[in-house]
């Protein structure tokens, strides 16, 4: 009876959406940077991607405004460009060398959509159609997926990046699945989604942070992202992540800082400033105020209030040109119309080196009243512009004018002093001050979805579930004893049948008048028989052909199940419904990730030095 009761509770558990005790819980995921210092427009301390089979590293920027992974093609050297074009893009990827690289046909999924609607049609009512119709109609089918599996051309997977397109940056992506994983102990994941890219616009490639889904033309579902994905596979405790851009001039070169669904509490000076995401799920704050102080004085260097987007995709500072006529006349830059960059000379530098000025950017959002400081030192805007940007090497101040407030944007510059941690989960997100300090050992903390609940409510709750499990196991044990004696009572009737019907006949002889035998009989005994098994109502499956990567945004939680496109029962030929590698299929909070990032084609991209071979196309 124990066993039942276990097995009672075990189940009640499972209704309730209690976890199991042997379902370890996710941990967050610490990305170690590639310990090199990247990029032309920094340095950077950038990130390791490992890409394909057998891997190929490529080094990347964080981006918190992508949510995809983009790696540089070969294409994006050319013959002219200087010999350490592949090292100073983060290598090279090529598509050729990964033999778990493959291109989906983007236009297979509306027709397996169209098989679909034809297998969801009542049997009866396609019993009804004319033999001829179905014949007609399945060969359409089967030939459309031939043609579409043995033909797909390179321009299919060509779509516009749709990155930063407010900040005039531009670029298209050919794209396909593979491998991917951040480091050599993190695990990897099979089919993700790669961009390749060839324009200087992004440098190096981006490894995108942001969990929303990317929709592409001719696709019905969207595919989850790479975030979405480790969360889905229970890898990470929640779509969230906490990073820091790092700099050269702290702690003898102070690498990034990424972690994955948590943060490091050790790296930055807590807060009570809580910033909602943007409808876009963008992370934009309010700037109130920037102030500078250095040894000629103070002054202020914006006292209108502006809104910002937080995005480390880009190195600059978008302010308005009011803002930036004031940082022109207190640090004496000169903005420089060929490059388009605020030139800095070896003598400005020592000069505003000997100031040791500090710029603070005070944020705020539109409801709250907390005010929180972020200060950057001179040496957080000490850059330098290499080569295509300039032809040689030259300082530079990451400061760019925004045409309107669109464009207003606090880059990877201001990452440098700051921590960022967005949570998804409960959709916002928080800046805080970073925190040097060399011996501070680190604190990693994960962001779970249920944190935001108060302990007694988790305590209630838990007690309520205890109670009805304990009820309900008492109940199926009361049940499963009384099944047991009614076993036993009818397996001592059907002995004792058994025993009565080997009996030899008996006659009662006549009974003498009056007596009360003969108004009775000898004892008899009704049983109720069963002849054969209970029968079962006969179920029939039908086949369904679901497309790869299919995302449903109904629920509560991002969950992970995977599917494979069956083949169907229906004859004909089977050879060309061959199963798709496995996706993964996930949910979502309706309220948090509500953007997906479209990607329509703009136009035909030509790759002259690009060649490969996937599972289902050539780039040629």
């Amino acid at each position: 009876m124990l066993s039942w009761s276990a097995l009672a509770a075990f189940m009640v558990l499972q209704l309730l959406g209690l976890p199991r005790s042997s379902e370890a819980a996710a941990t967050p995921l610490v990305v170690p940077p590639s310990q090199s210092w990247d990029g032309n427009d920094g340095p950077w301390s950038s990130f390791s991607l490992r890409v394909g089979t057998p891997p190929q590293n490529v080094r990347v920027m964080v981006s918190t405004a992508s949510n995809q992974q983009l790696v540089v093609l070969p294409g994006g050297c050319n013959a002219t460009d200087p010999p350490n074009c592949p090292n100073s893009r983060g290598a090279l990827f090529q598509i050729n060398g990964s033999s778990s690289y493959y291109v989906p046909s983007w236009s297979e999924t509306c027709i397996v959509q169209s098989w679909m609607e034809y297998l969801t049609i009542d049997s009866r009512e396609r019993a009804k159609r004319p033999v001829r119709e179905v014949e007609s109609f399945k060969g359409e089918v089967y030939g459309s997926i031939h043609k579409s599996l043995i033909h797909n051309n390179s321009t299919e997977g060509i779509f516009s990046l749709g990155i930063d397109t407010n900040l005039g940056y531009s670029g298209n992506g050919v794209y396909g699945y593979d491998n991917v994983s951040l480091g050599d102990s993190l695990p990897t994941l099979d089919d993700q989604i790669v961009g390749g890219i060839t324009t200087n616009d992004f440098f190096l490639g981006l490894l995108g942070v942001n969990p929303a889904a990317t929709n592409f033309p001719y696709m019905t579902s969207p595919v989850p992202s790479y975030l979405s994905s480790l969360k889905a596979q229970n890898l990470v405790p929640s779509l969230s992540y906490a990073y820091t851009a790092g700099n050269q001039y702290r702690l003898n070169k102070a690498l990034g800082s990424l972690t994955l669904g948590g943060y490091d509490a050790s790296l930055f000076k807590p807060n009570e400033l809580t910033v909602a995401l943007g409808s876009t799920s963008d992370l934009t704050i309010n700037v109130n105020k920037i102030t500078m102080s250095s040894k000629n004085g103070n002054k202020t260097l914006g006292s209108t209030s502006f809104s910002a987007s937080i995005d480390s995709t880009v190195p600059y500072l978008y302010l308005p040109e009011e803002v930036c006529q004031q940082f022109e006349d207190a640090f004496g830059i000169v903005y420089d119309t060929v490059s388009g960059l605020y030139l800095v000379n070896d003598t400005l530098h020592n000069q505003l080196l000997s100031e040791a000025a500090d710029i603070t950017f005070t944020l705020t959002n539109q409801k709250s009243k907390v005010l929180v400081d972020i200060v950057l030192p001179y040496q957080a805007f000490d850059l330098v512009a290499q080569w295509p940007l300039v032809q040689n090497d030259t300082r530079y101040f990451p400061l760019k004018r925004a045409a309107d407030t669109s464009q207003t944007t606090l880059g990877r510059a201001f990452l440098q002093e700051a921590y960022l941690i967005a949570d998804y989960e409960r959709s916002n997100f928080s800046i805080s001050q970073r925190k040097w300090d060399a011996n501070a050992k680190a604190n990693v903390q994960p962001i779970l979805i249920s944190s935001d609940t108060p302990a007694t409510h988790k305590k209630s709750n838990v007690g309520l579930y205890v109670g009805i499990t304990i009820g309900i196991a008492v109940l199926v044990t009361f049940l499963v004893a009384g099944f047991i004696i009614l076993r036993k009572k009818y397996k001592n009737t059907r002995a004792i049948r058994t025993e009565l019907q080997s009996m030899p006949a008996y006659s009662p002889k006549p009974s003498l008048p009056g007596s009360s035998l003969a108004r009775s009989s000898l004892p008899s005994f009704s049983l109720s028989s069963i002849s054969g098994p209970v029968k079962r109502d006969d179920f029939q499956y039908q086949p369904v052909m679901v497309s790869p990567s299919l995302t449903n945004f109904g629920g509560s939680e991002l969950d992970a199940v995977t599917t494979e496109l069956q083949n169907p029962e229906i004859g004909g030929k089977r050879d060309y419904f061959q199963p798709f590698p496995e996706r993964s299929i996930s949910t979502r909070s309706t309220n948090t990730l509500s953007v997906v990032h479209e990607l329509p084609a703009r136009e035909a991209v030509g790759f002259d030095n690009m060649s490969g071979q996937g599972k289902s196309g050539k780039w040629i």
